[in-house]
Parts: structure tokens; sequence; C-alpha cells
């Protein structure tokens, strides 16, 4: 076999076309990404956004591209052979993507549209994906199940989260399957992996808007705080009726000339920047 056989064939089993391009960190919003091309340097001009520099800013595309696909087989898998045929329209019995779909639907977060673009010319289309895991549920689509089961739990089996405790939770072979009992616990897990919590620094000032009279003023915590417990007829976005909670903007731009309904004291609002 001859050398130029070789490298065709080398080609063609590849899943990108191999170019001399090369792509800089800016070109993606992906932090990983953006670490990975600050650690393989390798040239200064950047084809995709046309960047220049004396100094090193870019990496060669095969190498990221090849970097790129390691990523998308830890999670995709070509389906031909590993998933479900459906003989009937000569599909899969699973949900499948080729390599643009993926980029427009699962990875359009990685970048700017010019960018996935640029990567959609130089990966090759064909073969069709399918998860890894098609089997099991992700966690992402684990949390969204199990908080509809809690949800339909406290609504029509038990009000005060007296779950029983089953042994046939793992029945499913689910890895990221949540029972109803642990739901609350897991949501606040991934309420502080978010950084969904922050904390208010002392003298930060605060803007809550309630029904008043004209020209009518309020300076005490009592007038400024939450409305009173005999006002709290009507659930809101944190409390549920009966609960009192005083609700609050950082920005008074966020209220300026808006039409305000109070769910907790059922009182309709004009709020005035």
């Amino acid at each position: 076999m001859g050398r130029a056989k070789e490298l065709m064939l080398e080609e063609m089993a590849r899943e990108y076309y191999t170019s001399d391009d090369a792509v800089c960190a800016k070109c993606f919003l992906d932090s990983g990404i953006q670490a990975f091309i600050r650690k393989n340097l390798g040239s200064n001009t950047c084809s995709v956004c046309g960047r220049s520099s004396r100094e090193l800013i870019v990496t060669k595309a095969d190498k990221f591209l090849q970097f790129f696909l390691d990523k998308v087989h830890e999670h995709f898998q070509d389906a031909n052979g590993n998933a479900p045929n459906n003989s009937e329209d000569g599909g899969y019995y699973v949900d499948t993507w080729n390599m643009h779909e993926l980029l427009s639907d699962e990875f359009e977060g990685i970048a700017e549209y010019e960018t996935i673009e640029w990567m959609s010319s130089r990966l090759k289309d064909d073969i069709v994906y399918c998860k890894q895991d098609w089997q099991v549920m992700s966690l992402g689509e684990a949390l969204n199940s199990a908080w509809e089961e809690f949800c339909r739990a406290v609504k029509h089996q038990t009000r005060f989260l007296f779950f029983p405790k089953t042994s046939q939770e793992d029945e499913y072979g689910e890895p990221f399957r949540v029972p109803p009992g642990e739901m609350l616990e897991e949501l606040g897990n991934v309420v502080r992996q978010c950084g969904l919590i922050r904390e208010v620094a002392a003298g930060t000032k605060m803007f809550r808007v309630r029904g008043h009279k004209h020209g009518q003023g309020f300076t005490t915590p009592v007038e400024l705080g939450p409305p009173p417990e005999k006002f709290a007829k009507g659930p809101g976005r944190m409390n549920a009726p009966g609960i009192v909670v005083m609700y609050a903007s950082i920005r008074a731009k966020m209220l300026s000339s808006a039409k305000i309904s109070c769910r907790c004291c059922e009182a309709t609002l004009w709020a005035k920047g």
C-alpha cells in the first residue's frame, strides 16, 4: 500500500476535515475549550475571527477538533449497533442527532453563531449519534422527573412529607433517580452548586412597593417590611398562602412605571421611579 493511499484512508477515518486553520480562545464561550486552547498555543493568527497578535494566541484546528470530538464521545456514540432500530421508518427508537444537529441543539452555547458555523464546516456529518447511556435518564432528566414525582406526591399523596421508605427505589437501574422524600434536599444541593444564594452586604439599598394614599410615607421597619399575616391570602413566587414573605428589588429601575399586582396582599399598585 502506497503512502498516498495510507494518508487517504487516515483522512477517511477522521471525523473532521484536516486543514491549516487555527482558532483562538476568544472565539468560544465555554471555559473548558478556552483552557484547552490556551494550553496548546502554536501560532498567532485566528482563522475564524481574524484576530492576530505578536504573541501565540491560537491552536491548530485539527488538534482542537479532535479534542472536541473526544468530549462529544464521552456523552454520545454511533447509534449504528448501539441503539435499537426502528424497522418501520428506518430510524431508531431513541433520540438521535447528526453532527450539525448536535452543534445547533446540544452545543450551541459553547460559541457564537459564526464559530459554530465554522465548526460545522470542518466536522464530518456521516454519523448518526445517540446518547452513550440512552437506557437511563441523564442527571437533568432525572431531576425533572423527580420534581414532577415530588409535586404529584405532595398534591395527591402526603401533605406533610411523611414519605414511606421503599426498597424498590433503584428497581429501574436509574443512577440519578431521586425519590420524593429526598427531592427537597437535592434541590437545595442544586441551588447551592449553581451559586443561586448570595449574601447581601449590610447597608445595601432595597426597594419595595406597597399600597398607600397619595402623599403618605413609610419609615419604620414594620411599615416597610412584609405585610401582616391577615393579608397573606394568596400564594407568591416564594410563599404559600398564609406565609408572610417580603418581596424587594435591588434595582429600582425594575419597578419604574410598572403596574404591579401584589399576590400576597391582593392589592394592585403603581410603582413610580
